[in-house]
């Protein structure tokens, strides 16, 4: 399929770039929440629970966008 002129490659790259750049952003922060010293302890198990399924869709999420990314690169 031809997508030649249908779409600006390089404005697509810098676009899923960028959320790349934040989801690893919101990972880290988020990993920084999980890392700190008693976070078994204090946080209770609902709160570990979301952040457990949050780290998971940020991880989901950025696979997604790294696949997309190489496949765009591919056409440049």
């Amino acid at each position: 399929m031809k997508v030649i002129g249908l779409i600006d490659i390089s404005l697509e790259i810098g676009r899923i770039g960028k959320r790349v750049k934040q989801l690893e952003d919101l990972k880290g922060k988020l990993n920084q929440k999980m890392t700190i010293p008693d976070y078994m302890t204090k946080v209770p198990e609902k709160v570990r629970d979301e952040n457990n399924e949050k780290m998971s869709s940020y991880d989901n999420e950025l696979g997604e966008q790294q696949k997309q990314l190489t496949l765009m690169e591919k056409f440049l």
